[in-house]
């Protein structure tokens, strides 16, 4: 009998991989960034119909308006005819006065209600002292809107606006164009002409 000689085949054991460090570390050092711009935007999200209320023009105040002068200028707003609401308030150096006023009023009454408004404001906070420019110092803004029902299809506004830097205020019909001819060029499209040779196109045809 003749001997058969069985070979041991000698199997590799499996080389079991080790705890990966570099992908661990680099997943928390991607993580870490990632997880705060997600906690920003979550609390964003939860002022996200809140007005920033900051200092526009920090350091740059002499006189400072309060809440008892925007009262007193409230009260004595509303005491003027034709006035169905009014809102004041004082956000980022800038006071401002809307006013929804009778519908049946004309632009030329709504100009006369905005002086008027700036004349108490005047009394109550100077504007040569609130309002105007002392050297380095800016001071306030003062906005006044006189408009209709903002429901209707052609809202009338006038706006009465000065800033620190203007000597005298500006009075403008904000829902009037500057330019009527232009913005009626542009609500009023005008239809190409055609050419001559598109005019021979269509005979050929």
């Amino acid at each position: 009998m003749t001997e058969t000689k069985v070979k041991k085949i000698r199997r590799k054991k499996e080389e079991r991989l080790g705890f990966n460090w570099f992908f661990w570390i680099s997943f928390v050092v991607i993580l870490i960034p990632c997880g705060y711009f997600v906690y920003l935007l979550y609390q964003a999200s939860l002022v996200s119909n809140t007005p920033i209320i900051g200092d526009r023009i920090k350091n740059s105040i002499v006189y400072t308006i309060n809440d008892e002068d925007v009262k007193s200028i409230e009260e004595q707003v509303k005491n003027i005819e034709h006035i169905e609401n009014c809102e004041i308030n004082l956000i980022v150096e800038t006071l401002r006065i809307d006013i929804d006023a009778d519908d049946t009023l004309t632009n030329d009454e709504y100009k006369q209600m905005c002086t008027d408004i700036y004349a108490i404001v005047d009394a109550r906070l100077p504007i040569a002292t609130y309002f105007t420019r002392d050297g380095d110092y800016k001071q306030y803004d003062l906005e006044i809107n006189v408009y209709d029902n903002l429901d209707n299809e052609e809202t009338r506004m006038v706006t009465l606006y000065k800033n620190g830097n203007m000597e005298e205020y500006t009075l403008q019909v904000m829902s009037d164009p500057k330019n009527a001819d232009l913005a009626y060029e542009l609500t009023h499209p005008q239809p190409e002409e055609e050419t001559p040779e598109d005019q021979s196109g269509e005979a050929t045809e």
